[in-house]
């Protein structure tokens, strides 16, 4: 459903405030289904909005973030951070800087809930390799590349890989730090060591069942 109006109805139920009517426009950059946190970042945005006009402590917003999506809280904090359980635990770091983003956005979208279903098939005790956020963070301060590669994982790869598996070839990598799926993918993006701040999307790949 639409993440805006359920947030917007759920801050108003949930705290027993009178509604006020809000004219919202809403610009779409974020490609839709690409696992860029587009609509939650949506709902995080008018949970603070509304949260700033009544006076709403953050924890109150934040409880009522949890109920719209596992990744909703973080877009009341933003920022870089490293996010544990189902989204409840974010812990906000110093952020990262000196690294460029390139982004490859196939012409297809994934249903979230869809993902999340499927995913139980593939989650179990070794499921991370070893592979630790911590770790990651580390390697990513000092600019080392094996360190990183090691520590980057997306468990919803295999998902993804074993369903559409033309996608592979967006993850080949030449000239970058590692490539991954965003979020539930489809979009996959390569890592770089070079400007701060900059994400470019390279290239719209238009996708099809016999092949890329």
């Amino acid at each position: 459903g639409n993440l805006i109006f359920r947030a917007y109805e759920a801050f108003f139920d949930t705290l027993n405030l009178p509604r006020i009517g809000l004219r919202i426009t809403l610009k779409k950059r974020i490609p839709k289904g690409c696992g860029f946190g587009g609509g939650s970042s949506n709902a995080g945005v008018i949970l603070l909005h509304l949260g700033r006009r009544f006076g709403v402590d953050l924890e109150d917003l934040e409880r009522i973030a949890m109920d719209l999506g596992s990744d909703v809280k973080y877009f009341l904090h933003g920022g870089t951070a490293i996010v544990k359980g189902k989204g409840d635990e974010v812990e906000l770091v110093e952020d990262i800087t000196g690294y460029s983003v390139n982004l490859k956005i196939p012409n297809l979208s994934f249903r979230t809930k869809d993902m999340y279903r499927k995913i139980s098939c593939f989650l179990n005790k070794n499921h991370r390799k070893g592979r630790d956020p911590l770790h990651l963070l580390q390697a990513l301060r000092k600019v080392d590349p094996d360190g990183i590669r090691s520590n980057v994982f997306n468990i919803f790869e295999n998902i993804i890989l074993l369903e559409n598996p033309q996608l592979s070839a967006l993850l080949e990598n030449p000239h970058g730090i590692v490539s991954s799926f965003t979020g539930k993918g489809p979009a996959v993006f390569t890592l770089l060591h070079g400007e701060s701040g900059r994400y470019r999307f390279v290239s719209k790949i238009e996708y099809s069942s016999q092949g890329m």
